[in-house]
């Protein structure tokens, strides 16, 4: 199972077009937003994609009654930490994401997740902490 991440999107509907052209030719299963859609219109342009997305509220998400309701049948939004896990491949993967990157490091120790997901720095960081691979 591939799994494609973005986060804080911030209403660019370029980059969330891009990003949904290189999802769906990688043929993601499954696609996590990391917090700061933005704004509800944003989510139209996941609507190609075709998958279901986990998503959690970021910082700048204004109009959370509407992203809510408009993100409902992408797969939601949640407030973060939230925990979900995918069965794949015969295992069983747990994650959680954050939108703000407060005490990773401690969740990733506790080796309860698998990835642990988060946005909100508009950083690329990859690592591994413990059994926990943080994205």
């Amino acid at each position: 199972m591939l799994v494609g991440i973005i986060a804080d999107t911030h209403d660019n509907a370029v980059a969330v077009d891009a990003a949904v052209r290189v999802f769906r030719e990688r043929r993601v299963s499954l696609a996590v937003h990391a917090g700061d859609i933005v704004a509800p219109f944003t989510l139209r342009h996941f609507e190609p994609l075709g998958v279901p997305m986990r998503m959690v509220f970021g910082n700048n998400d204004g109009e959370r009654l509407l992203l809510r309701e408009r993100a409902a049948p992408l797969g939601g939004i949640h407030a973060p930490p939230f925990q979900f896990t995918v069965e794949a491949e015969g295992r069983r993967r747990a994650f959680v994401v954050f939108h703000q990157p407060l005490f990773i490091e401690d969740i990733a120790r506790e080796e309860k997740f698998d990835f642990v997901v988060y946005g909100h720095t508009h950083r690329r960081d990859v690592r591994t902490v413990g059994d926990s691979l943080i994205i």
